[in-house]
């Protein structure tokens, strides 16, 4: 989505989740390329839409409003051809102890993106390249509790077969099946 959204003319430090708001029209015709190219699933321009990171463009009180947004362009490029994926991705802070984000709040950012998500319309979510073990355990324990949505979840991994923290890909199992 990024790489076809600076394509369309959009620069990084605009905040690819704020052309939901800004630029749907673009968000719309990233879509559309995806769905007249034959697919299935579309996700939504959400992967940085929580209000931890969208404070980096002082948006953090938008998050609820970029997400329900990105579902109903998605929705509106899927017609009937196509799912849409809501997706979660990272906070962009570490958790603690390595960082300043404790558990809960990492649960209330992923509950309130999740729920907006759904609320939007969403037909799935998409829990994407996180890293940290306990940021993906709030984010599927907030997607759980918080909608009735199916969830996929996906971190990211070394050349070793770990995350930056050391986790294998047996232990994320474990924690998606919870």
């Amino acid at each position: 989505m990024g790489t076809l959204l600076m394509q369309a003319g959009v620069r990084p430090e605009e905040g690819f989740d704020l052309q939901n708001l800004t630029n749907p029209d673009k968000v719309q015709a990233v879509h559309q390329a995806y769905v007249d190219a034959g697919a299935n699933i579309i996700e939504t321009n959400t992967f940085g839409a929580n209000r931890i990171k969208l404070a980096d463009y002082n948006a953090s009180d938008k998050a609820k409003e970029i997400n329900i947004a990105a579902v109903k362009i998605a929705k509106l490029a899927a017609g009937d051809k196509a799912y849409v994926c809501g997706s979660i991705g990272p906070l962009g802070k570490l958790l603690h102890p390595y960082g300043a984000v404790n558990f809960d709040e990492a649960y209330e950012a992923f509950a309130e993106q999740a729920r907006a998500l759904s609320a939007g319309g969403a037909d799935i979510l998409c829990i994407e390249t996180i890293s940290d073990l306990q940021e993906m355990r709030a984010a599927i324990i907030a997607a759980k509790q918080n909608t009735k949505l199916p969830i996929i979840s996906s971190m990211t991994y070394d050349e070793n077969q770990r995350t930056v923290y050391g986790t294998p890909p047996e232990v994320h199992s474990v924690v998606a099946q919870a």
